[in-house]
């Protein structure tokens, strides 16, 4: 259900199902728009930073800028040209100093899929960390919502999810 296999922005394959075989995954989903960003990058970052010693990667997602996640489905900000979006997303990351691999989702079709079943709830924040076991299977996957992005590392250390 969420594994998927996407070109980053450096040019790399990122294979869900190839890397989660030997590593659990963190899925970090945020809006490259969104102003308040630096407390969920850090986390990510922070994760990303200590992968091998938890046998851990991290990948983010990048949202359409404004999506928003409605019972009906995702309403995605319009992205008139992908290159352009993918290229803030980048800038965005590297200003943070974030170097974990990333996917621009500028058709929000990766992003539909990740918060379909969080739909009911009302998200202020789409920004979401998707936390995966090793050879996860179906919708292994555990949301952390980016409102406690600083506890998230805690939280994985303390549910061993890293």
């Amino acid at each position: 259900m969420f594994a998927f296999k996407a070109t980053t922005l450096d040019g790399e394959t990122f294979d869900f199902d190839s890397v989660n075989a030997t590593r659990k995954i963190v899925v970090y989903l945020f809006d490259p728009a969104a102003p308040d960003l630096e407390a969920s990058i850090s986390a990510a970052e922070r994760l990303h930073a200590r992968r091998a010693e938890y046998q851990l990667a991290v990948v983010g997602v990048a949202m359409p800028p404004g999506a928003r996640m409605t019972p009906g489905g995702l309403t995605a900000g319009k992205v008139s040209n992908q290159s352009e979006m993918a290229a803030t997303v980048k800038e965005r990351l590297e200003t943070a100093g974030a170097t974990f691999p990333c996917v621009s989702d500028a058709t929000g079709s990766l992003t539909e899929r990740f918060l379909r079943p969080l739909a009911r709830h009302r998200l202020v924040s789409l920004t979401t960390f998707f936390a995966f076991p090793i050879q996860a299977q179906g919708a292994d996957g555990q949301a952390v919502f980016a409102a406690v992005a600083r506890e998230f590392v805690c939280i994985c250390y303390a549910s061993k999810l890293v």
